[in-house]
């Protein structure tokens, strides 16, 4: 399967939630909200295979943007 992932990451308070959704989806769904007390950080993308050699991974998009209304409502 080569579905396309859209991955949204937002900065909420004291946390970082990360949403997720296939491109064919309309819906996000969440996939982590983590405790993130630091001020100053750098973003980018990454990708890693925790338990074995072979995952493959493009990245084809790259965006910072205003803050997510939808998480602040």
């Amino acid at each position: 399967m080569n579905e396309i992932v859209r991955i949204r990451a937002s900065r909420f308070a004291d946390a970082i939630v990360v949403r997720a959704r296939l491109d064919s989806d309309t819906d996000w769904r969440l996939v982590r909200m983590a405790r993130f007390p630091h001020a100053d950080a750098r973003i980018g993308p990454m990708a890693c295979a925790p338990s074995r050699p072979g995952l493959r991974a493009t990245f084809t998009d790259w965006r910072v943007t205003a803050p997510d209304a939808a998480l602040h409502d």
